[in-house]
């Protein structure tokens, strides 16, 4: 008799067993889950501690301000916080939803500084998250889960992090009143989180936009606050080690250099700028031998490492020169050609502003798509009528450096960077694109409108905080200067002239900017702050390593 005669029932009776139900324990057992139960976790608490600790009203400072420029749509004082803003005014609205604000207008603040405390909640989350991902790349690295006992070791990790920047006092007292550096230490949180998210996520082309997210964010980030920018060195770095990028001989002599000339200059400013002859000797020598030992000991991979974090740098200046000042430079320019010299009504200077940008990026993109001669001849075209109109003359400096490093850099690169550059560059300047606000605000003409940035022109000088001056962060005038004169350079405003019944739009100058020269510094060699007395460093803070004078003894 065969095996199958002797089943006493037909085999399609049999019936498979049946899958257990996932229960909590099941989803528990997941990293994914722990992550996120933890993160939430965070932002529960943090978000209860803010509310329970909220200002219940404006605090005496720029809070007021911005409480009022959120409720009411004022133009605050430069950059404006754009973003800030619109975010707050949702806020305010959700508080008319649930109060009488009429009667209660301390609702209205009190909406706008719990935005705060949310905005940092998140912050904390982010921190909790960034420190898990951290902690497994150090645990099983970026190809293995962790198991149980280390789950709930990342989980702890990450709620210690999250919890200590809840309570950190500065983070405090920025979470619980409603200025800018809440949202900006959210948006910073929220950049650093992409990154690290994208560092731990296999190296496959479909997972780099999580970069051009991590761009986006810090460009919205402009609209509140600059502080999400310096997370691009970290950035350049994470990319040069999960990419493995293989230097050159070339190049690791050239960054050996850099490393160098730039220990031997922080020798000599460590020299002069320090006070007393132990701290310049300790100082000065230390940067001397590693200026001698660090360039020409280590190894390619770190001497890369460097070159990342330099381009970290450069990419932080390139936003800053060619997003935010650039877009606006370009605007202005071409704003003052359209009316003055073809007689169009103000603000007609969008138009070829907006024809320059889709043109630079439509022919980018289509270029990092097929690497077409043609896109690439239209991408030239559109970018140097780019550097044309945003920098004048010092194009021809630029222009150059720029065709250099797309011929040694992006020429041969494949097609998935130059559309990861592309697309990164299209959501910067997408993300900038919320300074429009204070444009249209500044037209509407309300009571606070600083500056009044009603039109491309005077939008420049507010862009480039023009009202609070400058001065230098390193090297620049001695502590006595001495002003000898002043350069000054003209401003534009809108004049409305009657010429029978039409109305005729022009620029002309209404304004002067007058920084002050002054006498040149006594030593070319020393930064500018250690060129002040020692009193003065004394009630500056300058002065760290002089002890403090002492008191006086009383006389009778």
């Amino acid at each position: 008799m065969s095996a199958a005669s002797s089943i006493p029932y037909p085999v399609s009776s049999i019936k498979p067993p049946v899958p257990k139900p996932p229960t909590i324990f099941t989803y528990m057992n997941s990293f994914k889950t722990i992550t996120n139960i933890t993160g939430w976790l965070v932002f529960a608490i943090a978000a209860f501690v803010y509310y329970q600790t909220a200002e219940p009203t404006g605090s005496l400072w720029d809070c007021g301000e911005f409480i009022l420029g959120a409720y009411k749509g004022e133009v605050v004082h430069p950059p404006g916080a754009p973003l800030f803003l619109l975010v707050g005014r949702m806020f305010i609205w959700v508080a008319e939803l649930l109060s009488d604000t009429k009667a209660h207008p301390e609702n209205i603040a009190f909406a706008v500084n719990f935005m705060s405390g949310i905005c940092t909640a998140l912050g904390a989350m982010f921190v909790a998250w960034t420190t898990i991902i951290l902690g497994k790349l150090a645990l099983v690295g970026r190809s293995e889960e962790p198991n149980g006992s280390q789950m709930f070791a990342l989980a702890g990790a990450g709620l210690v992090a999250g919890l200590s920047m809840t309570f950190a006092s500065s983070i405090w007292f920025s979470a619980v009143e409603g200025e800018v550096y809440a949202m900006s230490t959210f948006f910073t949180c929220l950049t650093l989180w992409g990154t690290v998210k994208w560092y731990n996520l296999p190296n496959e082309p479909t997972h780099d936009r999580w970069l051009v997210f991590t761009v986006y964010a810090a460009a919205l980030s402009i609209g509140v606050h600059l502080l999400s920018l310096l997370t691009f060195p970290a950035l350049a770095m994470l990319y040069y080690f999960k990419k493995d990028i293989q230097i050159s001989k070339t190049t690791s002599t050239i960054l050996r250099g850099v490393l160098a000339i730039g220990l031997v200059v922080a020798a000599i400013v460590v020299f002069s700028g320090a006070t007393g002859i132990l701290m310049k000797a300790l100082g000065g020598l230390l940067m001397l031998a590693l200026a001698v030992y660090l360039p020409w000991k280590g190894e390619d991979r770190y001497i890369g490492a460097l070159g990342a974090f330099i381009m970290g740098f450069l990419i932080i200046g390139a936003i800053q020169e060619f997003v935010i000042k650039g877009v606006a430079e370009m605007w202005s320019t071409l704003e003052l050609q359209v009316v003055n010299g073809f007689g169009m009504p103000f603000n007609y200077g969008l138009i070829p502003t907006a024809i320059v940008l889709i043109g630079l990026f439509f022919f980018g993109l289509r270029y990092a798509a097929n690497h077409a001669k043609f896109d690439l001849i239209g991408l030239g075209i559109f970018a140097v009528l780019f550097g044309f109109f945003a920098f004048g003359w010092k194009n021809i400096v630029i222009a150059p450096v720029a065709a250099l490093v797309f011929y040694l850099g992006l020429r041969n690169a494949d097609r998935h960077l130059t559309q990861v550059l592309m697309f990164s560059a299209l959501m910067a300047v997408v993300g900038f694109s919320t300074i429009g606000v204070v444009l249209v605000r500044a037209n509407v003409d309300p009571p606070v409108n600083m500056n009044k940035p009603s039109d491309p022109i005077r939008l420049l000088s507010y862009v480039n905080r023009e009202q609070y001056g400058e001065r230098p962060l390193l090297y620049g005038t001695d502590f006595d200067a001495q002003p000898i004169d002043n350069e000054i350079t003209p401003r534009y405003g809108q004049v409305i002239k009657k010429e029978g019944d039409k109305e005729v739009h022009s620029y002309e100058i209404v304004d002067e900017k007058c920084p002050t020269n002054s006498t040149p510094p006594k030593s070319t060699s020393s930064p500018a702050w250690a060129t002040i007395p020692r009193t003065a460093q004394r009630s500056t803070g300058l002065g760290w390593t002089s002890r403090p004078a002492k008191s006086p003894s009383p006389t009778t």
